[in-house]
């Protein structure tokens, strides 16, 4: 069995805070984190949502090189073919990312955007095109997701 555990995220987007409650179980993928723990912003406390393109993936900021850790199914990542394992090389303008790179590229975006992400998988690099998603869509495809998860 995996360790479990709670994190808990006040993040500022444009100047709106956003609880974010991430259940995480260690051990249960090589990434460590299980698709029906995908982080979900639970509560908007103040102001309205990001304006910024979202990827739909999951990583583990401290580790290095930033490998994807999950996919949410039909998410612009998911779309464009990421995969779970993924470990990218090029996002936007930044070249070998850390997750603070990462972030300020989505963050200069907006929904709808194209960014140019190149990954290595297994022994190849793989160059695609992703089409940035908004808030809403990525909180209906989570919706969607907890409830076929749900459905017997």
């Amino acid at each position: 069995m995996g360790r479990k555990g709670w994190l808990v995220i006040i993040a500022a987007f444009g100047g709106t805070l956003i609880l974010v409650v991430i259940a995480i179980e260690y051990a249960m993928r090589l990434s460590g984190l299980h698709s029906e723990y995908l982080s979900a912003p639970v509560a908007v406390v103040q102001g309205s949502p990001p304006k910024h393109g979202l990827l739909g993936i999951d990583f583990d900021p401290s580790v290095s090189p930033l490998t994807i850790g999950n996919v949410l199914k039909g998410g612009a990542a998911s779309e464009a073919g990421l995969q779970l394992g993924d470990v990218i090389i090029v996002i936007g303008s930044a070249r070998n990312p850390d997750a603070a790179s990462l972030l300020n590229v989505i963050q200069a975006t907006a929904p709808g955007d194209e960014l140019l992400v190149k990954v290595i998988r297994g022994q190849h690099e793989v160059e695609v095109r992703v089409r940035l998603n908004s808030f809403a869509e990525i909180i209906a495809l989570q919706a969607r997701e907890r409830q076929e998860k749900a459905t017997p």
